[in-house]
């Protein structure tokens, strides 16, 4: 039984009691995404941003951009994201960590909320919108994607370490390829600045998942993967994200094509590794230089 070895599963560290706070370390991780929570706005995009959207982007930018926010939207319904977090509240038993995974259950739905509206400042007619979803979400590599969570992250049997990478990976490496997309329209070309800055804040939510769980793995669980099965997780999710950024940018966007993309999963990707402690996967992945500025 992992509660066995594990002593944050263990039912020994229920508390009823919150104070004084025992885990000082987590409950500063969950106080400071606590702090940098906001709501969906209404009114998502500028009133420039729609005409940007309309006046300055190709047929070719509309197309991929449609398609990314349409996948983002939907992601977390399709990759069991929320069941995954509620998986992890309820299995650890300390506080402050349940804290944390229940808050992000509601940051979760702020992003959803939030990349649809964004996708409906865009395209506002709903049958366009259907027809957009019917025709990404049999894409393969987003099935893809969607059946690697699955046999990964709910894997009913597999110790509680494995399965936290494998979730850092979905909410990392799963959108290392859309966030440099978004950054790049902005950076390149001065456009859609208000998608750009929302999507900027959810990355801030997104490192303080990776922030704690890479507390969680270096400094309270004993049962780890090998560095081979690291390796295997990591690997598995960098290809896909590279399948799944080629099969959606079919066509170059200014200097953002297919090869600086998989240069940025790979060095994203390292950089998970090194903050949970772990060696780098890719010896000579390199960071094209304009993403590295706002992405990474």
């Amino acid at each position: 039984m992992q509660e066995d070895i594990e002593p944050i599963l263990s039912p020994r560290h229920r508390r009823l009691d919150l104070f004084p706070i025992q885990y000082t370390n987590m409950w500063t991780i969950y106080k400071g995404a606590q702090r940098s929570f906001w709501v969906a706005a209404p009114a998502t995009f500028r009133r420039l941003d729609v005409l940007e959207w309309q006046e300055s982007l190709t047929n070719v930018d509309r197309r991929y951009y449609s398609r990314l926010l349409c996948i983002l939207a939907v992601w977390d319904g399709l990759s069991g994201t929320l069941n995954a977090v509620a998986r992890f509240a309820s299995e650890i038993q300390v506080p402050e960590a349940q804290f944390f995974y229940t808050f992000q259950m509601a940051v979760s739905d702020v992003h959803t909320e939030s990349y649809f509206q964004m996708l409906c400042d865009v395209i506002p007619d709903p049958q366009e919108r259907s027809m957009l979803k019917e025709s990404v979400l049999p894409l393969p590599s987003v099935q893809l994607k969607a059946a690697w969570c699955k046999r990964w992250i709910f894997d009913q049997e597999a110790p509680l370490a494995t399965r936290l990478i494998a979730f850092v990976c979905m909410n990392n490496i799963f959108f290392s390829s859309s966030s440099a997309a978004i950054c790049w329209i902005a950076w390149e070309r001065g456009l859609m600045l208000s998608m750009t800055t929302r999507n900027e804040r959810i990355l801030q939510h997104g490192e303080a998942h990776l922030q704690f769980a890479a507390l969680l793995y270096n400094d309270y669980l004993q049962i780890k993967p090998t560095p081979d099965a690291i390796g295997r997780i990591v690997g598995e999710a960098v290809e896909l994200e590279k399948h799944f950024s080629q099969e959606l940018l079919q066509e170059p966007i200014l200097d953002l094509n297919a090869t600086s993309m998989d240069m940025f999963i790979e060095h994203f990707a390292n950089r998970i590794l090194r903050i949970c402690g772990l060696p780098p996967l890719y010896e000579y992945a390199i960071n094209p230089v304009r993403l590295s500025t706002t992405c990474s």
